[in-house]
């Protein structure tokens, strides 16, 4: 990876996905660990995290661990998390 930066929130959330996924078992675990080594050449922080997150998702839903329609509920829940925040912080200031 590149030079060192602050991790945005985005990030952060990922590394703790990462962090908790080597802990389980079964298809979650061989899904990490096959993401893991397809990652090794990212170029960079940013695209690093989102890589994770494509390959995760795409290698969860294949395995059957969760379904494409339990993936786009969850994103669109916190989709719309992320909107009340960015509502309430305009509000604010």
């Amino acid at each position: 990876m590149s030079a060192e930066r602050e991790l945005t929130l985005y990030e952060k959330r990922v590394d703790a996905l990462l962090q908790l996924l080597p802990r389980t078992d079964g298809a979650a675990r061989e899904t990490f660990l096959e993401t893991q080594l397809a990652l090794k050449t990212a170029s960079d922080q940013a695209e690093y995290f989102d890589r994770w997150v494509e390959f995760l998702a795409d290698g969860l839903v294949a395995k059957g661990v969760i379904s494409a329609d339990e993936l786009a509920a969850k994103l669109a829940d916190v989709r719309a998390t992320a909107a009340k925040w960015d509502t309430a912080t305009e509000a604010a200031e």
